[in-house]
């Protein structure tokens, strides 16, 4: 099926959705990319992804265009098991039939959550190169975070899949089996029939790392990911590319005699705006501002609200789309990113930098290897609501420090742009290919 590397070629990438179903990080930056590939030099290219429709008709490929992109919806059922949230029932198939329908030169897989391991050997069993980059710890982790179950903690590691079997047995993260009332007995569950779900995680980190195992490149946004996959054998050799950015450098918000801080995200409990909330109820006096922006979680959104009333110092701005995000950030001074997991590269944080705008993230994550600290920003101790405060107070307290760091993103733009990004996915693509 392959025409050689002298050839434009056809790229074929994968997805957890299309942006108008989901707006992540993976959705947003594969349509991102999808755009500029073509740019650079790609004769085509499109998307396989799930379709998050309310009903639609399991095992259907349909094919629409998102923005003028064109992407291949899979309507695959729900997962009950977690054989079927690795290898979803007939997605194999329907991602042979795009195969087949747009003929790529090169599968590049942007995630296989809710999708399946099996698509690999699906390429390569057509002679497809393919190429993977790891957005998050999905492969080693079916809980996608690399936290302790219940806390802040981080996985020492999984283990090969055994410890996942503790963490995750009966909670319904992935056996879509405890909802509603029925959430209750998950705990006396979880102590029944760890040992058995043990088995299981442990199958299905061997099953994924077989399939990595036949993949011919592997890219991470951020060296904290690769080695953490690295160390946890999932793979052995990877090439960094951060994400980049679309934003170009804003200019300075017009001062109010207050600093302006930005929380921008899908809001859960993992992305820690309640985090964020605390710190900014330890910060004293009246000169900073959090504005918190972006839909998410009901249960959350609504605990958020209820803490922001007692704070006139807080807004809850609501949601955003990525076409709003340079008007967000003109209104803000520094990005704050409260995550309560190790992050790989946050899309937020570059585009916060590209656009001049300093960021104060976790320490020991891949968001931190993105902040130069006290440079492009500041970094504090993950889940700390006082070291995170801290941070935003020195902001505060400080002037001339926020300035300096706008000064530094402007003169040295540390994120590489979008279309520089395409450029260096192209050439790996040509090494495949070779």
């Amino acid at each position: 099926m392959t025409r050689g590397p002298a050839a434009e070629m056809r790229v074929l990438l994968t997805s957890t959705a299309g942006v108008d179903q989901r707006l992540d990080g993976v959705t947003v930056f594969t349509h991102s990319l999808a755009g500029h590939l073509g740019a650079v030099g790609a004769e085509e290219v499109a998307v396989f992804c799930s379709d998050l429709a309310r009903h639609p008709a399991a095992g259907e490929l349909a094919e629409t265009s998102v923005e003028g992109v064109r992407v291949f919806r899979a309507a695959l059922p729900e997962a009950r098991s977690v054989a079927e949230a690795l290898d979803a029932p007939g997605c194999e198939q329907l991602f042979a039939g795009a195969m087949e329908e747009f003929r790529p030169d090169v599968v590049h897989l942007g995630n296989l959550e809710l999708l399946s391991s099996k698509i690999v050997d699906t390429a390569r069993g057509k002679g497809v190169q393919v190429v993977l980059t790891a957005h998050d710890c999905y492969l080693m982790c079916p809980a996608v975070r690399m936290l302790e179950f219940g806390s802040t903690a981080i996985c020492p590691g999984p283990d090969e899949g055994r410890r996942c079997g503790s963490c995750l047995a009966a909670t319904g993260h992935l056996t879509g089996r405890y909802r509603g009332p029925w959430r209750a007995l998950r705990r006396v569950w979880d102590v029944k029939v760890r040992g058995v779900w043990r088995e299981a995680f442990r199958r299905r980190f061997a099953r994924l790392k077989a399939a990595v195992g036949q993949i011919d490149a592997v890219v991470c946004p951020s060296r904290y990911l690769g080695e953490a996959m690295a160390g946890a054998g999932m793979l052995e050799e990877w090439e960094c590319i951060p994400n980049g950015s679309e934003m170009r450098m804003l200019p300075e918000r017009p001062t109010r005699g207050e600093v302006v801080f930005g929380v921008l995200a899908h809001q859960t409990r993992a992305k820690g705006g309640m985090l964020a909330l605390e710190a900014m109820k330890r910060l004293p006096g009246t000169g900073a501002h959090l504005e918190i922006h972006g839909d998410g979680d009901r249960r959350c959104l609504a605990s958020m609200r209820v803490r922001a009333e007692s704070d006139r110092r807080v807004s809850l701005e609501g949601p955003y789309r990525p076409a709003d995000l340079p008007r967000v950030l003109r209104g803000i001074d520094v990005v704050v990113v409260p995550s309560l997991f190790p992050e790989n590269c946050p899309l937020v944080v570059q585009d916060a930098l590209a656009a001049g705008r300093p960021c104060i993230v976790p320490a020991g994550s891949g968001a931190a290897e993105a902040v130069k600290g006290t440079v492009h920003g500041l970094h504090y101790r993950r889940g700390d609501a006082e070291s995170l405060s801290v941070a935003m107070g020195r902001l505060v307290a400080d002037r001339s420090m926020l300035d300096s760091m706008r000064t530094a993103l402007e003169e040295q733009r540390p994120v590489p742009s979008r279309s520089e990004v395409a450029g260096r996915y192209l050439e790996v693509y040509r090494r495949s290919c070779r």
